[in-house]
């Protein structure tokens, strides 16, 4: 079937060139076309537009959000410790921590002078006291290393104070 509409198409060749199309046909042709792949273009250009602006609204909403969820659930925290800042500042706060509940056990082990203990222990507290408000400072300002470096001079400060009443229950029993 398809080769007799050739052949048909053939043979009448001559008739459709028997005609010249109108003066200026070409030239509104050609501008038909390009006018045609314009407004495609143009139309493919806005929907490509939207959709990318759609895109990046919903990307910025997104992240607004979960930051937003972030920064409440850290307002929310009251506290923060060394340990929850790195493995680095963990090691740190087990070691000092460790080394001040070894030497709480070593006075009361070694001595049964209340007052003595009492004194020092009461000035333990105050630096306990003073390490939960660092705490809540690192809580707001997380990266602030003046914060950071207290805590730790903190904790040196609650070793030199169980150190100091070792030396003097030691002594005292000298003395016994």
């Amino acid at each position: 079937m398809s080769n007799s509409f050739e052949e048909k198409m053939k043979e009448s060749a001559a008739s459709f060139d028997s005609y010249d199309p109108p003066k200026g046909h070409r030239d509104r042709m050609r501008q038909r076309i390009r006018d045609e792949k314009d407004s495609v273009i143009l139309r493919i250009t806005r929907t490509q537009f939207w959709s990318v602006a759609a895109a990046i609204a919903l990307i910025l909403t997104t992240t607004w959000w979960i930051l937003d969820q972030r920064k409440t659930v850290v307002d929310e925290r009251s506290e923060l410790s060394l340990s929850e800042l790195g493995t680095e500042m963990a090691q740190v706060e087990t070691y000092y921590l460790s080394t001040i509940s070894d030497k709480k056990e070593l006075i009361v082990s070694q001595t049964t002078d209340e007052i003595l203990v009492q004194s020092f222990f009461s000035e333990l507290e105050r630096l306990e006291a003073e390490y939960k408000n660092l705490e809540q400072m690192l809580a707001k300002y997380p990266s602030n290393e003046r914060i950071i470096d207290s805590m730790i001079m903190n904790y040196r400060k609650r070793i030199e104070v169980l150190e100091s009443l070792l030396n003097r229950i030691e002594t005292r029993t000298d003395n016994i």
